[in-house]
């Protein structure tokens, strides 16, 4: 009930459209932070290079949306000229982006997602699509994911955006 009404009193400044962070300390305590949204192009695809080394799926940050993004901000400065980087485990199984779940057409026409086990997070938008049956969790490989009749991006901030997975460029 406080965050309800924490939220609604922000809300009521609010000018267009804008992007929430609620923060909960060890203590409780409820922080809010707003930024106005940027208007994103779903016409021109989001550019995706694969990380430059893998994530340990037993990292528990990768389960949970904290403010520890060291692995993310890590990733996103290793891998130069490109929108969002594509992160994968230890094992060469793709996980998700930097900032949004991922989501690969196969050959034979499936959509699927990486399972949770892989070591992502479930965004909310995800686990909607997953409800409704537009996509399915299937492990995705590096491979799979270059061979892939089409690429998106997802999040429940940004929609569902086309992606293209660019060439790794030389070191």
């Amino acid at each position: 009930l406080q965050v309800r009404s924490k939220l609604e009193e922000l809300a009521e400044g609010f000018n267009g459209r804008q992007r929430v962070r609620l923060l909960v300390d060890r203590e409780g305590e409820i922080t809010l932070q707003h930024s106005e949204l940027a208007v994103m192009s779903t016409l021109l695809p989001v550019r995706l290079r694969l990380a430059a080394s893998p994530v340990d799926s037993k990292d528990t940050f990768l389960y949970h949306k904290t403010t520890n993004r060291s692995i993310y901000e890590t990733a996103r400065g290793q891998v130069l000229d490109c929108d969002d980087v594509v992160l994968f485990n230890q094992e060469g199984f793709v996980t998700e982006t930097t900032i949004d779940n991922i989501v690969v057409q196969n050959a034979d026409g499936t959509v699927v997602t990486p399972p949770v086990s892989s070591g992502l997070l479930a965004g909310t938008y995800r686990a909607y699509l997953l409800d409704q049956g537009r996509i399915a969790e299937e492990a995705v490989t590096i491979d799979q994911l270059k061979s892939a009749t089409s690429i998106a991006v997802i999040n429940s901030v940004r929609g569902w955006r086309p992606a293209v997975l660019l060439p790794q460029t030389p070191d």
